[in-house]
């Protein structure tokens, strides 16, 4: 009994690699995929115009860290304790660098290449990778989702197109 409607649903003229009761979740996962890249793309793009802001101004440095802080961040359902270096440069005072650790990796008197936007925010980061370009990785998170979708959905609409004139033909 099983292996004929499996023989059946194999021979179906409508089926396209999976079985039609599977059909509505393919769509439901793409369209969810689609819609999930779609606001990661806009995220990566805001973040990507933030970062491209601070990075008109910003310049590099080298210095010293004169305090390690304890703060608790948001972490999941809760919080958590972080450690927050605070650097000083030649020409100015103390400025908090937008990094953290959940264990202290920060030693007072070390030195730490930093990027600072002293003219308006008097904002400063580690100068590391992740911190530099995450906004390229949310637009890399962001295509991976969408790609996939959209040439899913294009393949999809193609294939419909040539099965209505294949039925047309005959």
């Amino acid at each position: 009994m099983v292996k004929s409607a499996s023989k059946r649903i194999m021979n179906d003229n409508q089926w396209h690699s999976t079985p039609s009761f599977f059909g509505q979740y393919k769509q439901l996962t793409v369209g969810a995929c689609v819609l999930l890249g779609l606001i990661m793309l806009l995220v990566a793009f805001y973040v990507l115009a933030k970062e491209i802001h601070f990075y008109r101004n910003a310049m590099a440095f080298e210095a010293t860290i004169v305090e390690v802080r304890q703060q608790y961040v948001p972490a999941g359902g809760g919080s958590m304790l972080a450690y927050f270096p605070v650097v000083e440069m030649r020409n100015s005072g103390p400025i908090s660098v937008d990094t953290s650790s959940q264990t202290n990796v920060y030693v007072v008197g070390a030195r730490m290449r930093v990027l600072c936007n002293l003219s308006v925010s008097q904002k400063c980061i580690e100068d590391t990778f992740f911190d530099k370009w995450w906004g390229i990785v949310d637009l890399i998170v962001a295509l991976i989702f969408l790609v996939p979708s959209i040439l899913y959905v294009r393949r999809s609409k193609k294939d419909s197109g040539n099965l209505l004139t294949l039925k047309v033909v005959h």
